[in-house]
């Protein structure tokens, strides 16, 4: 069985990662937090849910092309390390605050690192 506390490395920090999930009525929320001593940043992620396939941030979801794939999948640490690197340029999230940051648009994010989102996006 996986640790549900999960550890990762970036520069010289040590940080720790979390992800939960819920489901409801087709729509799957999916949080992810990370955080270092006092600092913490909340991630929320709202995308579509199917009964056969599942969350596709959980299971893995291609974002690219057949000839190059893509997979999105937030229990892979390269992801997570993508999204710490890209929050803390964008200066969303400081490892020096005392406060939890919540960062409601999770695939708002992933658009901005470049990936392409459109087939996670829930239909209105």
């Amino acid at each position: 069985m996986k640790k549900r506390i999960r550890t990762i490395t970036i520069g010289t920090q040590k940080l720790s990662w979390v992800i939960s999930q819920r489901i409801h009525s087709c729509q799957a929320i999916t949080r992810l937090s990370i955080f270092c001593q006092q600092a913490r940043v909340i991630i929320i992620f709202s995308t579509w849910d199917d009964p056969m396939i599942g969350n596709p941030l959980n299971t893995g979801w291609n974002v690219g092309t057949p000839e190059q794939p893509k997979i999105l999948n937030l229990n892979h640490s390269h992801l997570i390390a993508e999204i710490i690197h890209f929050i803390l340029e964008q200066q969303l999230w400081s490892l020096a605050t005392r406060k939890v940051v919540i960062l409601e648009q999770g695939l708002t994010i992933l658009a901005d690192i470049g990936y392409d989102i459109t087939s996670l996006k829930l239909l209105d």
